[in-house]
C-alpha cells in the first residue's frame, strides 16, 4: 500500500498522507515518508514541501498504529520503530527546503509530534492537537518532549504533555503551535498560497537559515533523540503501559500502579 501520494505544483511538491481512516503512523508509513524525502531532497528544481493529508479522512495524522502496538513490547521491535520514527522527523527539520504542514482534522501523539519538525503549520478551524500519550501510560518519545519546549516554551509544553489533553485550532495558534488558522477545508488552498511565495525564496539563503536556527539551539538534539529513545523503551517496558494499552482496546479506564522501575543508565 503506498499510504501516500506526492504531486508538484511548479516548485511545489505536495505530499498527501492517505492511509484510511486516520493516518495511522506504522514503521512502514514512517519507511515510506523517508522515501519521499529522499525524493524531494533530491530535487533542486522543488523548493517547498507541502505536506497535508486526504480531505476524506478524519485526522491529519491521530498518531502511531493501535492495531500494532503491542508489538512495541518487545524492545527489539520498539528500539527499531523509535529509532525510523525519531530519524523521519529529524530529517524533515534539517531538510534543507521550506516545509508547511496543512491541518486538517486531529493530529495527536505521533502525528502531533511531526507537526513540530515543520517550518510553517496552518491549521483548520477544526484541527486539534493534543499529546495524550500519558494517559495511556506511554512516553511522547517521538520529539514530543524536545520540540515542544523549543517551540512553545516550557510551561505551556508541560501542561499540553503531562494533561495529555487536545487543545483546538485557536488555542494552538495562541501558543504558537500554528501559524495561522483558517476557515474548515481551507487549510491546503492557504498552505499553497504560502508555498507559491515562499518558492521564490533564494533556495541557498534558505538552507542558511534553517542551518543556523538548528545549530544555534542551546540544545543538542542528537543526545535528546538517544535520551527520548531510552526513555521510551524505559516506559514501554514497564507495568503501567502495558496497562494503558489493555485499557484503551478493552475501552475501559486504566488502573495504573504508578510504579517507577529504576532508570536505565544515562537518562
Amino acid at each position: 500500500m503506498a499510504y501516500m501520494h506526492l504531486t508538484r505544483e511548479g516548485a511545489v511538491g505536495v505530499l498527501t498522507l492517505d492511509r484510511p481512516p486516520v493516518n495511522a503512523l506504522s514503521h512502514d508509513v514512517y519507511v515510506a515518508l523517508g522515501e519521499q524525502l529522499d525524493i524531494v531532497a533530491a530535487d533542486p528544481s522543488l523548493r517547498v514541501l507541502v505536506v497535508t493529508s486526504n480531505p476524506d479522512l478524519r485526522a491529519f495524522s491521530a498518531g502511531a498504529d493501535i492495531k500494532e502496538f503491542e508489538r512495541l513490547f518487545d524492545p527489539v521491535t520498539a528500539r527499531q520503530f523509535f529509532d525510523i520514527a525519531h530519524e523521519i522527523p529529524d530529517r524533515l527539520e534539517r531538510l534543507e527546503k521550506v516545509t508547511i504542514a496543512a491541518v486538517e482534522g486531529a493530529a495527536l501523539g505521533g502525528g502531533a509530534e511531526l507537526l513540530l519538525s515543520f517550518d510553517f503549520r496552518i491549521f483548520g478551524e477544526k484541527a486539534r492537537i493534543g499529546f495524550p500519550e500519558v494517559t495511556v501510560g506511554q512516553f511522547p518519545g517521538t520529539g514530543g518532549t524536545l520540540r515542544l519546549p523549543w517551540l512553545i516554551g516550557e510551561a505551556p509544553a508541560r501542561e499540553l504533555l503531562l494533561t495529555g489533553a487536545a487543545i483546538d485550532a485557536p488555542r494552538a495558534h495562541a501558543l504558537g503551535l500554528c501559524n495561522s488558522v483558517v476557515a474548515p477545508g481551507e487549510a491546503l488552498a492557504s498552505a499553497m498560497h504560502l508555498a507559491q511565495d515562499l518558492a521564490g525564496r533564494p533556495a541557498q539563503a534558505v538552507a542558511a537559515i534553517k542551518r543556523s536556527i538548528l545549530a544555534n539551539r542551546d540544545h543538542d538534539t542528537r543526545a535528546g533523540i538517544a535520551r527520548d529513545t531510552a526513555l521510551s523503551l524505559w516506559v514501554g517496558d514497564g507495568p503501567d503501559s502495558r496497562e494503558g494499552y489493555a485499557a484503551f482496546t478493552g475501552r475501559r479506564e486504566p488502573a495504573f500502579t504508578h510504579a517507577i522501575p529504576p532508570l536505565p543508565s544515562g537518562s
